[in-house]
């Protein structure tokens, strides 16, 4: 397991949080932090998009561990691991809707803490040997991950909305190919009619976004990508 992952712990008794860390480190993998609410867990998993989150399912606040992982997916899916006192079939039916890699019932113990982990690794590690490039180079140091729906230009990501997300998407599918404004009409806006305004906005949204003329327009046409080759 070469890969050094990156693990979000959420659980709301700090005790309990510093044994699961230091079991983690252990291991040999990258604690990126600990949040005891949704909200600290949505935004420490916004901030680092940990490989694994470790979810306890009672936590501070409102909305509980569940609720946590389904706001969570909303920004990028990932592997969960819950770790929780909750065996009843109710909440067990709740998290399945989640789709966790494992479920783990408190009290936990040491060696089955870390055998989880480590299947759950063993489980990514074999994701990773079996999926097709997801990181699409844009050039002028500009990349988009596919499988996250992330931009990047180097290592620094660039925050989209969701239009300009599903805007940039249809773009590189098209490889280079002209994408006319009716097909961003039908599938952005699902064939509502919508004012040509509208369809130049986002296209003029999309393109504060990039430094350099990666969004050309086709006159009467449409809009096309042009990847800079030269490395």
């Amino acid at each position: 397991m070469n890969k050094k992952y990156k693990i979000l712990i959420v659980e709301d008794q700090a005790i309990t949080a510093m044994e699961i860390k230091h079991i983690v480190l252990g291991l040999g993998l990258d604690v990126v932090g600990i949040a005891k609410s949704n909200q600290e867990a949505v935004e420490k998993f916004e901030e680092n998009l940990p490989d694994i989150v470790i979810m306890d399912i009672n936590l501070e606040g409102d909305r509980d561990g569940i609720s946590t992982v389904k706001d969570i997916y909303e920004i990028s899916k990932t592997s969960v691991i819950y770790l929780t006192a909750f065996n009843d079939d109710k909440t067990i039916d709740r998290a399945i809707e989640t789709y966790p890699l494992a479920y783990e019932i408190k009290p936990f113990n040491k060696a089955s803490l870390q055998s989880t982990i480590k299947i759950v690794m063993t489980k990514l590690n074999k994701d990773i040997t079996e999926r097709p490039i997801s990181n699409i180079d844009l050039g002028y140091g500009y990349s988009f991950n596919q499988d996250t729906k992330k931009l990047y230009f180097n290592s620094t990501f660039i925050k989209l909305g969701h239009q300009e997300t599903e805007l940039l998407s249809m773009l590189i599918k098209s490889k280079g190919q002209i994408v006319s404004y009716k097909q961003i009409e039908n599938e952005i806006w699902e064939g509502n009619v919508i004012s040509d305004s509208s369809i130049r906005t986002l296209i003029w949204r999309l393109r504060t976004k990039f430094e350099y003329k990666i969004i050309e327009t086709v006159p009467y046409e449409g809009i096309k990508l042009v990847i800079n080759t030269h490395k």
